[in-house]
């Protein structure tokens, strides 16, 4: 597993942008979602998925 230690912030409306080198790293472009894992010992835990459009 790759760490990328950075730091990002919550806007106004709660949204948090993934920086650029994660989502080329995991291939997330906008045909991907997330299931959202809320409760972990670390904190959000996000797994990417396939979406269909």
């Amino acid at each position: 597993m790759k760490r990328y230690p950075t730091l990002v912030q919550c806007d106004k409306r709660g949204q948090i942008v993934i920086p650029k080198n994660m989502r080329l790293d995991l291939g997330i472009d906008s045909k991907k979602g997330f299931i959202v894992y809320s409760v972990t010992s670390e904190g959000i835990l996000l797994k990417v998925v396939d979406i269909k459009k």
